[in-house]
């Protein structure tokens, strides 16, 4: 290996580590004209679709880089991880089972412990994740998420409160304590906080939201959860938008639900689960065309919709 390769192998995947993207696009470029075919350089290459968040191209490359570099565990990783990223999660576990094979790796088998947490095989991804512990600290966090995913609020909470005794910064973990710890309070209690901030326009945790949302509809308040709906509709953000679509349409409010997804959806949002959970809650309220009228204003971009349109006219 020459030398220029070793410097430019080392600055893309510094840059990449740094979030320096377009720096890092300009290195891999030149490593491309020096070593275009070395497994490590179209690794880089897969690394750095990753990390730009272009993941159908990251998920393209993968298919064929699995099959041309087989026997490379950083290959089987970095493809777990872009089948993970566009949610083929069977994929992903093999890609990562085969990367650990090749490997064996803690952070790996976390990362199959928590594909097995997606894929509801929950028995097999706790005991994967415990055997890690406490050696990898982290696993507490993917923890936390499988037993909400079992709705164990209160083994999640205590999962959640172990890993922030480490990363005590973690944002999205100092959310979900936030979030659990209402789900864990009494109903009445929890509304009537959150209403008297609301009242005041004062600000309110967005972890919040959803649970207020849910409690109001679990307690028979349906015309006050519309309302809260109606008035903070606007005001939410990406996350919490489409969180409280997916309690409203869990709880068979389809009616909200549909107007949060169309939101979501035109707001950039690309995930089939819930282009299907639209459709289903168009269909229940009689407004599909809301959601041709939607896919029609994307099909240049997106040829993938027309499908969809024609199953949604053929069910409707």
């Amino acid at each position: 290996m020459s030398a220029i390769v070793h410097v430019l192998r080392a600055e893309v995947t510094r840059r990449i580590r740094a979030r320096e993207l377009d720096a890092a696009a300009e290195a891999l470029e030149r490593l491309e004209a020096e070593d275009p075919l070395a497994v490590e350089t179209r690794g880089l290459r897969l690394e750095l679709l990753l990390a730009s968040g272009r993941n159908s191209e990251a998920a393209a490359l993968a298919r064929q880089l699995a099959g041309q570099f087989p026997g490379s565990a950083r290959i089987q990783l970095l493809g777990g991880r872009a089948a993970y990223a566009v949610r083929d999660y069977e994929t992903a576990l093999g890609r990562y089972e085969e990367s650990n094979r090749l490997f064996e790796d803690r952070w790996t088998s976390r990362l199959i412990g928590a594909t097995l947490t997606q894929l509801g095989r929950f028995a097999e991804a706790e005991a994967r994740l415990l055997a890690l512990l406490p050696a990898e600290k982290r696993c507490f966090k993917d923890l936390a998420w499988l037993y909400e995913r079992q709705e164990q609020p209160e083994r999640a909470l205590e999962a959640v409160e172990s890993y922030l005794l480490a990363f005590p910064e973690d944002q999205a973990a100092l959310g979900q304590r936030l979030r659990l710890r209402a789900r864990l309070a009494e109903p009445a209690r929890l509304v009537a906080e959150v209403q008297a901030l609301l009242d005041l326009d004062e600000p309110v945790a967005p972890d919040l939201l959803p649970e207020f949302c849910d409690t109001l509809l679990r307690s028979g308040r349906t015309e006050e959860a519309r309302a809260f709906v109606a008035g903070r509709r606007g005001r939410f953000d990406e996350r919490t938008r489409t969180r409280v679509a997916w309690v409203c349409y869990k709880l068979q409010v389809y009616d909200l639900a549909l107007d949060l997804f169309l939101d979501a959806s035109a707001a950039g949002a690309r995930d089939a689960k819930l282009e299907t959970a639209m459709e289903t809650a168009a269909r229940r309220t009689g407004q599909v065309e809301r959601v041709i009228e939607l896919y029609e204003s994307r099909t240049a971009s997106e040829p993938r919709l027309f499908g969809r349109i024609t199953h949604l006219r053929r069910m409707s």
